[in-house]
């Protein structure tokens, strides 16, 4: 097998291995971000993925945190990155029937922004009316901050789960493909693989 021939199957399955990569908008929250000085920070998780339960997922960059840890009891911190002007949506969906989620927006200095509780205008991730859903524009360029508690403001319970989507305008969505993108690679991949095949048996 020649040096050109074993670069060609590297290539192919590099490029296949994007088919089965996972996007890199969601991530899993350990428990470990129980203040605002260890919030989980969710700019590197956002891209333009389609997600059902997302509001204008493919047009707005948008990034989910999952709880799904049992043991701890504690309030949820999470930051996130966003310009002056750009509309930004915070939405929890998939809470527990006992879980009353709870929003509060913070500056890094602290400083309250805006809250919601049970604005969750029926979208398709709510099972229940208690999910929070909380629209805003972003009135500074810089870090903004999210705590998730219990209404009104209680520590979440152990076994209490939920996933928090971050949508924020004109956000960079770092190296993460869209789903067309990603369709058009895993092609080429298989395409180069077939192509391949069909060689090694006419030799």
């Amino acid at each position: 097998m020649t040096m050109k021939t074993n670069r060609s199957i590297f290539t192919a399955i590099s490029i296949l291995g994007i088919c089965s990569a996972s996007y890199a908008t969601q991530i899993f929250d350990t428990g470990s971000n129980g203040s605002l000085a260890t919030a989980i920070n969710l700019d590197p998780y956002f891209s333009s993925e389609f997600v059902a339960n997302i509001t204008s997922s493919t047009t707005v960059p948008h990034a989910t945190a999952t709880r799904t840890f049992g043991g701890a009891t504690q309030y949820d911190w999470f930051s996130f990155s966003a310009t002056s002007g750009s509309s930004i949506l915070l939405d929890v969906d998939n809470g527990m029937f006992d879980f009353d989620p709870y929003l509060r927006v913070y500056d890094s200095g602290s400083s309250s922004i805006t809250a919601n509780d049970d604005g969750h205008a029926g979208d398709l991730g709510s099972a229940h009316g208690y999910d929070s859903y909380l629209p805003f524009t972003a009135t500074y360029t810089g870090l903004y901050f999210v705590e998730v508690s219990v209404y009104v403001h209680g520590m979440i319970g152990a076994g209490q789960n939920y996933d928090l989507h971050v949508s924020v305008q004109d956000h960079v969505a770092p190296g993460v493909p869209d789903s067309a993108s990603s369709a058009l690679l895993c092609g080429l991949g298989l395409l180069s693989l077939l192509g391949f095949r069909a060689r090694s048996k006419r030799a």
